[in-house]
């Protein structure tokens, strides 16, 4: 089934990988050489010079967070829209 995603042997490879480090020690992620190495050739393959492996200033601009908080996308935006529709569909204005 296509939907529309493009997932690249590199990105399987690396997700595989990801998962085989979680599953033999889940709880020595961030001292795990191997893992972390990983992470780093990923990042550096993805981002190039804007990597914070490379670029001290995204280094310091890095909050810190990478995909750990709650995915929300473009929830917010989506309830105001359709709070504005709910609003505009029930007023009962002539023209």
């Amino acid at each position: 089934m296509d939907h529309g995603h493009t997932i690249t042997p590199k990105t399987r490879f690396f997700v595989q990988q990801w998962i085989d480090h979680t599953r033999r020690s889940p709880n020595d992620l961030l001292s795990n050489a191997d893992a972390l190495t990983l992470i780093k050739r990923r990042e550096m393959k993805l981002k190039g010079t804007r990597s914070r492996f490379r670029n001290q200033r995204a280094l310091e601009q890095w909050g810190g967070y990478s995909g750990v908080g709650r995915l929300v996308y473009r929830w917010p935006n989506v309830k105001v829209l359709l709070n504005d529709l709910y609003q505009g569909m029930s007023r009962e204005e002539k023209c």
